[in-house]
């Protein structure tokens, strides 16, 4: 009985080495795939195409713990402030999700958390109000009300290329269940969060005082339609932050080459991509024109070895959930002339 045991035993565990080879066989072949689908991903962006202004021999002390007018770098993810917006955003997997987008949601958060006394623990001092403009569904909005803050978000919800994606129309409709689906499991939002639809281009039809304590959007005023009405908007976002309120925006940078604007496929859309120069003159300059200014300067460093893992534009668009991380640059120079990044921008109105 022990020797027919014993052949038994060998033979299952023959079957098991067997199978483990041909795991290990799936395996390899899946990481080689992985491996070459992430090769196809990265495009370096050589640092001699860098069309950045040269930095001052000295930046100025940053006004908060962290500087906050910047480009994104992988060290900003070791903030404090970084790590509670991983949190609350669910993103909670072994290493940090180091992505521009979740950048720019979590840099808001970390301005607030310093500039909004008791933003941090959730229980802002003051009744605060927050204007999203073009803001879609973004979990930041969900995330902004449970810290305390009354959050009206505003968009073209249902209509036009984004109404598939993040501005979704049935916002408008007074629906818990269809919000929570847009909330990442976030709680504490509810009644201080409501959806208004809005073109950003009236804006002043429907706000004109300045009565806000907080306006934002997150890589939106690219999507205005060109120049002239991207310096429109953002007059008008200026105009109803009231004093000692503060504008937030984030927008695509070209860091190399000369991209300036692209036509979208979809219908006539233009999505304006902006030089620091071009910045300077529509965007800064709009703001402070009627009274508002910058938090502190704009530190445009590139921090070592972002550009040697800057994405492929053309190959993300159908493989992004198979990229490495980090992505912070966009390389579009083989189709369009120009690499990207994200920009963070803080204004102030002075009391």
């Amino acid at each position: 009985q022990d020797a027919d045991r014993q052949e038994e035993l060998q033979r299952r565990m023959g079957e098991l080495y067997t199978q483990r080879g041909q795991d290990a066989d799936r395996q390899e072949k899946l990481l080689t795939r992985l491996q070459q689908v992430s090769k196809s991903c990265i495009a370096p962006v050589n640092e001699s195409q860098l069309v950045l202004p040269a930095l001052p021999a000295s930046l100025s002390v940053p006004r908060f713990s962290n500087r906050v007018n910047k480009l994104p770098a992988p060290s900003d993810w070791q903030r404090d402030a970084f790590r509670r917006c991983h949190s609350d955003l669910k993103e909670t997997g072994s290493y940090p999700t180091v992505h521009r987008k979740l950048w720019e949601w979590c840099m808001a958060l970390s301005l607030l958390e310093e500039w909004a006394p008791g933003f941090a623990r959730g229980k802002v001092v003051k009744p605060m109000q927050a204007l999203g403009i073009a803001a879609g569904t973004e979990p930041f909005l969900f995330l902004l009300a449970s810290r305390g803050i009354n959050v009206t978000a505003t968009d073209i919800y249902g209509k036009g290329s984004f109404a598939i994606d993040t501005a979704f129309g049935e916002v408008l409709t007074p629906n818990m269940s269809v919000l929570r689906t847009f909330s990442r499991g976030i709680r504490g939002w509810g009644g201080k969060l409501g959806f208004r639809y809005l073109d950003a281009l009236r804006i002043h039809a429907i706000y004109s005082k300045p009565t806000w304590d907080i306006v934002f959007s997150f890589s939106s005023i690219e999507h205005f339609g060109g120049r002239s009405k991207t310096e429109k908007v953002v007059e008008m976002m200026a105009n109803v932050v009231q004093p000692g309120g503060i504008l937030v925006l984030t927008t695509e940078l070209v860091v190399a080459g000369s991209m300036i604007h692209l036509e979208l496929q979809e219908g006539n859309e233009i999505h304006e991509f902006l030089t620091a120069e071009l910045l300077q003159q529509h965007v800064i300059a709009a703001a402070t024109r009627v009274g508002l200014e910058l938090i502190e300067p704009i530190d445009f460093t590139m921090e070592r070895g972002v550009l040697g893992h800057a994405w492929d534009y053309q190959v993300s668009l159908q493989r992004e959930s198979n990229c490495p991380l980090p992505h912070l640059v966009l390389n579009d120079l083989a189709m369009h002339g120009g690499a990207y990044t994200s920009i963070f921008i803080a204004f102030q109105r002075p009391v």
